[in-house]
Protein backbone atom coordinates (compact mmCIF):
# COMPACT_ATOMS: atom_id res chain seq x y z
CA UNK A 1 0.00 0.00 0.00
CA UNK A 2 1.28 3.13 -0.61
CA UNK A 3 2.78 6.15 1.78
CA UNK A 4 -0.22 8.88 2.29
CA UNK A 5 0.86 12.52 2.89
CA UNK A 6 -1.77 14.71 4.31
CA UNK A 7 -0.91 18.22 4.79
CA UNK A 8 -3.14 21.17 6.22
CA UNK A 9 -3.13 24.53 7.83
CA UNK A 10 -3.87 24.68 11.03
CA UNK A 11 -6.65 27.28 12.48
CA UNK A 12 -7.66 27.71 16.00
CA UNK A 13 -9.15 30.05 18.66
CA UNK A 14 -7.09 31.53 21.01
CA UNK A 15 -7.11 30.08 24.54
CA UNK A 16 -7.21 32.11 27.86
CA UNK A 17 -3.79 32.52 29.43
CA UNK A 18 -4.38 30.16 33.21
CA UNK A 19 -3.17 31.24 36.31
CA UNK A 20 -1.12 28.25 37.02
CA UNK A 21 0.66 24.82 35.77
CA UNK A 22 -0.76 22.24 38.54
CA UNK A 23 -3.77 19.79 37.06
CA UNK A 24 -4.80 17.34 39.29
CA UNK A 25 -6.32 13.77 39.00
CA UNK A 26 -8.83 12.46 41.85
CA UNK A 27 -8.84 8.31 41.64
CA UNK A 28 -12.04 6.54 43.43
CA UNK A 29 -13.53 3.10 43.57
CA UNK A 30 -17.00 2.15 43.72
CA UNK A 31 -16.21 -0.88 45.82
CA UNK A 32 -13.94 0.21 48.30
CA UNK A 33 -10.90 -2.15 47.73
CA UNK A 34 -8.92 -0.17 45.31
CA UNK A 35 -8.59 -0.53 41.26
CA UNK A 36 -7.91 -4.21 41.83
CA UNK A 37 -4.68 -3.57 38.82
CA UNK A 38 -6.91 -1.25 36.94
CA UNK A 39 -4.40 2.10 36.41
CA UNK A 40 -4.08 4.95 34.85
CA UNK A 41 -1.46 6.29 32.17
CA UNK A 42 -0.15 10.04 32.76
CA UNK A 43 1.32 11.23 29.43
CA UNK A 44 2.76 15.08 28.98
CA UNK A 45 3.94 15.96 25.54
CA UNK A 46 3.40 12.08 24.34
CA UNK A 47 5.72 10.81 27.03
CA UNK A 48 4.53 8.30 29.68
CA UNK A 49 5.10 9.99 33.08
CA UNK A 50 3.48 8.52 35.64
CA UNK A 51 1.34 5.14 36.02
CA UNK A 52 -1.00 5.75 38.98
CA UNK A 53 -3.08 3.41 40.72
CA UNK A 54 -5.46 2.70 43.66
CA UNK A 55 -4.32 0.16 45.87
CA UNK A 56 -6.65 0.07 48.36
CA UNK A 57 -10.08 2.04 49.61
CA UNK A 58 -12.43 4.20 47.78
CA UNK A 59 -10.07 7.34 47.33
CA UNK A 60 -9.66 9.68 46.31
CA UNK A 61 -5.79 9.18 46.02
CA UNK A 62 -5.26 12.64 44.59
CA UNK A 63 -1.74 12.60 41.85
CA UNK A 64 -0.49 16.23 40.86
CA UNK A 65 0.61 17.21 37.38
CA UNK A 66 3.16 20.30 37.37
CA UNK A 67 3.73 21.11 33.99
CA UNK A 68 4.79 24.02 32.14
CA UNK A 69 2.84 26.11 29.45
CA UNK A 70 1.51 24.90 26.56
CA UNK A 71 2.82 21.40 27.37
CA UNK A 72 0.01 18.69 26.18
CA UNK A 73 -1.44 16.68 29.02
CA UNK A 74 -3.53 13.34 27.99
CA UNK A 75 -4.67 10.11 29.97
CA UNK A 76 -5.08 6.56 29.37
CA UNK A 77 -6.76 3.83 31.06
CA UNK A 78 -5.50 0.61 31.24
CA UNK A 79 -7.78 -2.27 32.09
CA UNK A 80 -5.36 -4.88 32.88
CA UNK A 81 -7.19 -5.89 35.90
CA UNK A 82 -10.55 -6.55 37.76
CA UNK A 83 -13.73 -4.99 38.23
CA UNK A 84 -12.71 -1.84 35.96
CA UNK A 85 -16.27 -1.06 35.91
CA UNK A 86 -15.75 0.10 39.63
CA UNK A 87 -13.16 2.47 38.59
CA UNK A 88 -13.63 6.62 38.53
CA UNK A 89 -10.91 9.43 38.02
CA UNK A 90 -11.51 13.29 37.46
CA UNK A 91 -9.42 15.71 36.23
CA UNK A 92 -9.35 19.13 37.69
CA UNK A 93 -7.63 21.89 36.03
CA UNK A 94 -5.50 24.78 38.13
CA UNK A 95 -8.84 26.66 39.02
CA UNK A 96 -10.04 23.19 40.71
CA UNK A 97 -12.61 23.14 37.81
CA UNK A 98 -13.37 19.14 36.93
CA UNK A 99 -12.70 19.13 33.21
CA UNK A 100 -12.90 15.31 32.66
CA UNK A 101 -14.13 11.90 34.04
CA UNK A 102 -14.31 8.33 33.72
CA UNK A 103 -17.63 7.08 35.61
CA UNK A 104 -19.30 4.00 35.17
CA UNK A 105 -22.17 4.99 37.71
CA UNK A 106 -23.13 7.09 34.48
CA UNK A 107 -23.13 4.94 31.73
CA UNK A 108 -25.44 4.29 29.39
CA UNK A 109 -24.58 1.43 27.90
CA UNK A 110 -23.62 -2.13 28.76
CA UNK A 111 -20.21 -1.80 27.45
CA UNK A 112 -19.25 1.94 28.42
CA UNK A 113 -18.60 4.18 31.17
CA UNK A 114 -19.65 7.60 31.47
CA UNK A 115 -16.80 10.20 30.17
CA UNK A 116 -14.23 9.21 28.37
CA UNK A 117 -11.98 6.32 28.81
CA UNK A 118 -9.14 7.97 27.87
CA UNK A 119 -8.51 11.75 27.76
CA UNK A 120 -6.60 13.30 24.93
CA UNK A 121 -4.52 16.60 24.31
CA UNK A 122 -5.34 18.83 27.17
CA UNK A 123 -2.93 21.90 26.50
CA UNK A 124 -1.69 23.23 29.74
CA UNK A 125 -1.87 26.85 30.55
CA UNK A 126 -2.01 27.74 27.36
CA UNK A 127 -0.32 31.06 26.46
CA UNK A 128 -1.07 33.40 23.58
CA UNK A 129 1.65 32.05 21.62
CA UNK A 130 -0.69 28.68 21.38
CA UNK A 131 -3.64 28.51 20.34
CA UNK A 132 -5.13 24.84 20.29
CA UNK A 133 -4.22 20.65 20.08
CA UNK A 134 -4.22 18.40 17.39
CA UNK A 135 -5.20 15.07 17.95
CA UNK A 136 -3.69 12.07 15.76
CA UNK A 137 -5.75 9.29 17.33
CA UNK A 138 -3.93 6.01 16.32
CA UNK A 139 -6.07 2.75 17.09
CA UNK A 140 -5.45 -0.66 16.38
CA UNK A 141 -9.08 -3.31 16.16
CA UNK A 142 -7.16 -6.04 18.09
CA UNK A 143 -5.16 -4.13 20.63
CA UNK A 144 -1.66 -5.81 19.04
CA UNK A 145 -0.29 -2.78 18.10
CA UNK A 146 0.87 -1.72 14.52
CA UNK A 147 3.83 -3.99 13.94
CA UNK A 148 4.70 -3.15 9.92
CA UNK A 149 3.33 0.97 10.12
CA UNK A 150 4.04 4.14 11.82
CA UNK A 151 3.58 8.05 11.67
CA UNK A 152 5.75 10.37 10.95
CA UNK A 153 4.72 14.07 11.72
CA UNK A 154 6.02 17.21 10.82
CA UNK A 155 5.48 20.50 11.97
CA UNK A 156 6.60 23.54 9.71
CA UNK A 157 8.93 21.24 7.58
CA UNK A 158 10.53 19.88 10.81
CA UNK A 159 10.10 16.30 11.94
CA UNK A 160 7.99 16.35 15.12
CA UNK A 161 7.58 13.03 15.98
CA UNK A 162 8.13 9.16 14.97
CA UNK A 163 5.41 7.00 16.54
CA UNK A 164 3.64 3.88 15.80
CA UNK A 165 0.94 2.05 17.99
CA UNK A 166 2.55 -0.29 20.54
CA UNK A 167 1.29 -3.20 22.19
CA UNK A 168 0.58 -1.74 25.37
CA UNK A 169 0.25 -5.36 26.83
CA UNK A 170 -3.12 -4.61 28.37
CA UNK A 171 -6.77 -5.36 27.62
CA UNK A 172 -8.17 -1.89 26.79
CA UNK A 173 -4.99 -1.13 24.16
CA UNK A 174 -6.76 0.19 21.13
CA UNK A 175 -5.88 3.79 20.92
CA UNK A 176 -2.93 5.63 21.53
CA UNK A 177 -2.38 9.89 20.38
CA UNK A 178 -0.03 11.56 19.70
CA UNK A 179 -0.82 15.30 20.48
CA UNK A 180 0.43 18.09 19.46
CA UNK A 181 0.33 21.53 20.23
CA UNK A 182 0.18 24.06 17.48
CA UNK A 183 -0.11 28.00 16.39
CA UNK A 184 -2.26 29.48 13.81
CA UNK A 185 -1.25 29.08 10.81
CA UNK A 186 1.14 26.55 11.42
CA UNK A 187 1.62 23.50 8.57
CA UNK A 188 1.25 19.61 9.85
CA UNK A 189 2.18 17.00 7.48
CA UNK A 190 1.06 13.12 8.34
CA UNK A 191 3.71 10.27 6.36
CA UNK A 192 1.61 7.10 7.29
CA UNK A 193 4.13 4.62 6.80
CA UNK A 194 2.82 0.92 6.07
CA UNK A 195 3.69 -2.70 4.31
CA UNK A 196 1.16 -4.97 3.69
CA UNK A 197 2.16 -7.98 6.60
CA UNK A 198 0.46 -11.63 6.04
CA UNK A 199 -1.81 -11.19 9.31
CA UNK A 200 -5.35 -9.99 8.67
CA UNK A 201 -5.40 -7.80 11.53
CA UNK A 202 -3.82 -5.16 8.86
CA UNK A 203 -7.26 -4.10 8.24
CA UNK A 204 -8.11 -3.18 11.68
CA UNK A 205 -5.18 -0.46 11.42
CA UNK A 206 -5.56 3.44 10.93
CA UNK A 207 -6.13 6.97 12.84
CA UNK A 208 -7.85 10.27 12.88
CA UNK A 209 -6.68 13.22 12.92
CA UNK A 210 -9.40 15.83 15.04
CA UNK A 211 -9.04 19.60 15.64
CA UNK A 212 -8.67 21.47 19.07
CA UNK A 213 -12.83 21.58 18.72
CA UNK A 214 -12.84 17.62 18.89
CA UNK A 215 -13.97 17.36 14.85
CA UNK A 216 -12.41 15.28 12.41
CA UNK A 217 -10.07 16.41 9.93
CA UNK A 218 -8.60 13.61 8.22
CA UNK A 219 -8.64 9.73 8.73
CA UNK A 220 -6.76 6.63 6.86
CA UNK A 221 -7.42 3.07 7.17
CA UNK A 222 -5.67 0.56 6.60
CA UNK A 223 -6.82 -1.75 3.26
CA UNK A 224 -4.34 -4.42 3.22
CA UNK A 225 -4.87 -8.22 2.42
Amino acid sequence: MPNTLLMFFVLFFTHTLLAQCDYTVKLYDGHHDGWSGNSLMVRVNNVNVADITLTNGGGPYTYTISVQPNDVISLLFKRNGNWYSECRYELYDPNNVMIAERDCSLQTTTTSCGGPENVYGVLACPTSEFCGVMTIDMFDGWGNGWAAANLDVFVNNSLYITETFQNLSYAWADREDISIAVRSNDVVDVLFNSVVPTSSNYNYIGYVIYDTNGDTIAQQMSSGN
